[in-house]
């Protein structure tokens, strides 16, 4: 099948199709002497009568093959097939087969019974044939599941029943035979008679057996077996709560009265001991026999090894005592305190000392600045202008008693040297006025404000 191919032809775009108005009708040779004339097939008729052609090959999956003229066949033929797996429709023969009548045959599903199909021969109902899916939910795998055979095998001697089980597998399953439940129900009757007599015997003993459950709460565990062991003591077995078997032996009267035995004797003898011990720390350095809210009872004393710290504890506390045992040319601590002031007051054999409380700070690239008591020092190098305000990196709290610039070089790239000092009355908690003159030639003259001097100044006052 295949398109025009001549002149003439054009894209499937510029095609002409069927009006959208007009009668339908149908074609005629035309009668001259009626004066009717013949009919004038137009290409837009052409076009669709070749697209129905040419869209069931489509469909079917097939490539136009203007060498092959039977390809709308084989379309028709594929599109039947395919559903049942195959290329090539073939119908079923009904009846003509061997040993077969030549009636015909009919299967549907029964009218009142949904699920039951029915067989009819030669237009005789010959009633209904064994269905997998009466009376059952099936949808695709899940809930009942579809049977497919119902046979007798010969190498078990039982029917036989198919169905697909819920992974899609095929499961074929025997079905008991008539004997075989005959013996189970007689074996059963055998075992239900035997199983009364023990019964009726263990109701019998079972008051003279140990009861492991009365009183139980959800978390006992129940009692498995009990018995004497060799050893000479009774076990109970149980199931703990890991699921583990455990055996626990139970004290017999020997073991106690041998315990209360020693027992007495160990409570006589610490007696003893408690009363040397009452004794001996009446000698002793002496604790609060319990916390007063000032002062609460040391109950520990040790010396820790690695360190060689003496520590204690006590209800609610642990603190180790400083250590002080000086070498050679050492003095030893008396006393180590901080007065109101935060100064630390150190008391040894030669007498007493006072340190101001310090602090240093280096920011790198910036400043460096250190504090003792209370008075901070400030080193720092920037870049000014002559009567331009300068910025402490750090704010005093007060107005310095001292500000000092040390050295000065221009950024002339003539390496002057500047003459640098401030001016009276211009320094403040933040920042003070420089005045900057350059030093070369025979008087010194004013650096312009617009010429930067690089600068090194310390300052000191009040933190």
């Amino acid at each position: 099948m295949e398109l025009i191919i001549g002149t003439g032809t054009v894209v499937q775009a510029s095609r002409d199709t069927m009006p959208a108005t007009g009668t339908p009708g149908w074609a005629t040779d035309g009668d001259p002497a009626s004066s009717v004339p013949a009919t004038d097939f137009p290409a837009s008729h052409y076009n669709m009568t070749v697209a129905e052609m040419v869209q069931v090959i489509i469909d079917a999956g097939l490539t136009l093959d203007r060498t092959n003229w039977g390809q709308l066949s084989a379309a028709i033929q594929k599109m039947i097939a395919s559903p049942y797996g195959g290329t090539v429709f073939t119908p079923v023969q009904q009846g003509g087969g061997p040993n077969q009548t030549t009636d015909k045959i009919a299967l549907g599903q029964d009218t009142t019974y949904g699920g039951l199909v029915r067989v009819a021969i030669g237009g005789a109902d010959q009633g209904t044939l064994l269905s997998g899916d009466y009376g059952a939910s099936i949808d695709g795998l899940a809930n009942d599941l579809p049977g497919f055979g119902l046979w007798y095998q010969r190498s078990t001697q039982r029917p036989a029943f198919t169905y697909q089980n819920p992974t899609g597998a095929i499961t074929i399953i025997d079905i008991a035979t008539e004997p075989e439940v005959v013996a189970l129900q007689s074996s059963l009757a055998g075992e239900s008679a035997t199983r009364a007599d023990q019964v009726a015997t263990l109701t019998a003993d079972v008051s003279d057996c140990v009861s492991g459950t009365y009183g139980k709460s959800a978390s006992d565990y129940q009692i498995l077996g009990f018995y004497f062991q060799a050893s000479g003591h009774a076990i109970v077995v149980y199931n703990d709560a890991n699921g583990d078997t455990v055996y626990n032996g139970i004290a017999n009267f020997t073991d106690v009265a041998t315990l209360q035995t020693n027992l007495t004797a160990t409570i006589a003898s610490q007696a003893d001991i408690n009363s040397g011990f009452s004794t001996a720390l009446a000698a002793k350095v002496g604790t609060n026999a319990s916390s007063d809210g000032t002062n609460s009872p040391v109950t520990l004393m040790n010396w820790y090894i690695s360190t060689g710290v003496l520590w204690v504890s006590g209800p609610g506390f642990s603190t180790s005592i400083v250590k002080t045992s000086p070498a050679d040319n050492y003095n030893q601590i008396v006393n180590l305190v901080t007065g109101e002031d935060h100064y630390l007051n150190v008391q040894d054999s030669t007498g007493s000392y006072r340190y101001a409380p310090s602090s240093a700070q280096h920011a790198a690239g910036s400043y460096d600045t250190y504090v003792i008591d209370g008075v901070r020092t400030l080193s720092f190098t920037t870049t000014s202008y002559d009567e331009d305000v300068v910025d402490f990196p750090i704010a005093f709290s007060d107005v310095p008693s001292s500000v000092v610039i040390t050295s000065s070089e221009a950024q002339n790239g003539l390496g002057e040297s500047v003459s640098a000092n401030v001016f009276k009355g211009t320094i403040t908690k933040t920042g003070f006025t420089p005045h900057l003159s350059s030093s070369g030639g025979n008087t010194g003259t004013a650096i312009p404000s617009t010429q930067p001097v690089t600068i090194s100044v310390i300052a000191i006052g009040p933190a």
